[in-house]
């Protein structure tokens, strides 16, 4: 018997969909905050934190092997990861709720403002993880310059939507 080892396959495949739905997220939020800004909250809420949440769910919690791999860390114990996913879950299903059940522009406010801070802190921890790399080593800028970019989309259209609801 063949003992396989892990592959970052996966994992890579459900963080670039993550990306390609950030992008699809902020253009159509962008694109609808000129007609319906309520409209335009609710996809970037039900995308950027339901959808990239589940993903983030998966990554860590389903193919967490497939997530090691990818990042580069190797834990015997992997419930760090999973209580990660949990997290992205545990935001990802309100998020997604706030949006199709029409829950009101400042859920989704809070949802975005929630996740967007979430985000800004996962972001210092892969810039810590970053600037400790030896020299040499393949630097992800990839990921922390996506990752910033996303969190500036969730803070700002949770701003926007606090903002429309009045407590902004």
């Amino acid at each position: 018997m063949v003992l396989r080892q892990p592959t970052d396959k996966p994992a890579k495949i459900l963080s670039l969909l993550g990306v390609a739905i950030t992008g699809i997220g902020t253009f159509l939020g962008i694109f609808f905050a000129f007609h319906d800004v309520y409209l335009a909250v609710r996809i970037v809420t039900a995308l950027l934190v339901g959808a990239v949440g589940i993903l983030g769910f998966l990554r860590h919690s389903v193919w967490w092997h497939s997530d090691q791999v990818r990042l580069g860390w190797h834990q015997e114990n992997p419930q760090f990861q999973f209580e990660v996913g949990f997290a992205n879950l545990a935001m990802a299903i309100p998020a997604l709720l706030a949006s199709f059940l029409s829950w009101g522009i400042l859920a989704c406010g809070m949802m975005l403002l929630t996740y967007g801070l979430y985000m800004l802190c996962a972001l210092g921890l892969h810039i810590r993880e970053t600037l400790k790399m030896r020299a040499g080593a393949k630097r992800p800028m990839m990921r922390l310059t996506t990752t910033a970019i996303m969190i500036v989309v969730l803070l700002a259209f949770a701003v926007m939507a606090l903002n429309q609801a009045g407590v902004a």
